[in-house]
């Protein structure tokens, strides 16, 4: 057990699952949020997950800094500004789950699991169906197992990330009046994309 000079036991980050987290390790998160990180109360998990949707919208603003006198932009919640932080955060998906994700992959998977295990007419032919369609994963069997939920999909089965996007839209359905009627959007997509089209 590794400790710090104080004697206390050091903390080491270990990649999780969001729900089992109390930190973040994007930095991108850490920089553009850090104001919203250090003047709320709890950790930074519960922070993020329970920011608004005007808390995530920032400016850059100038401020001295009081050590070294000289000027220097921070970036702080602004519900005029003109940057949105978008990110993971909980989704229900169509089995009333709620769950929050830590990627792309673990948040398109968990509300559209059905996209790659309802193809063939056996468990499986569709697991062969699955891998013929969508050769950016390897794996595809455990997307039949009930015991793997999205973050072992996103974490044991994805091979390429780019192929994968374009296995998806490559076996997107329409219905001849809409397009891609066989997948949903990430929440956290969807909310950045619906505040854009405001503007």
């Amino acid at each position: 057990m590794k400790k710090n000079k104080d004697g206390s036991v050091k903390k080491i980050l270990t990649f999780c699952r969001v729900g089992k987290s109390e930190y973040t390790s994007n930095s991108a998160l850490k920089f553009y949020l850090k104001d919203q990180l250090t003047n709320k109360k709890g950790n930074q998990k519960d922070i993020l997950t329970n920011l608004t949707l005007e808390e995530k919208i920032i400016s850059a603003c100038e401020i001295s800094n009081e050590k070294t006198g000289e000027n220097e932009f921070v970036w702080k919640a602004d519900k005029d500004g003109r940057i949105l932080i978008v990110y993971q955060t909980n989704e229900i998906n169509a089995e009333g789950v709620l769950y929050n994700a830590r990627s792309f992959e673990d948040a398109f998977f968990h509300i559209n699991r059905k996209m790659f295990t309802g193809q063939g007419e056996n468990d499986e032919k569709k697991a062969e169906k699955c891998a013929e369609k969508f050769q950016g994963l390897k794996k595809t069997e455990l997307f039949f197992d009930d015991t793997q939920d999205s973050f072992d999909l996103a974490e044991k089965c994805v091979n390429k990330k780019p192929s994968l996007a374009m296995d998806i839209l490559l076996n997107s359905e329409s219905n001849g009046e809409q397009d891609f009627i066989n997948w949903q959007v990430p929440q956290y997509i969807r909310e950045g994309l619906e505040w854009l089209q405001k503007d």
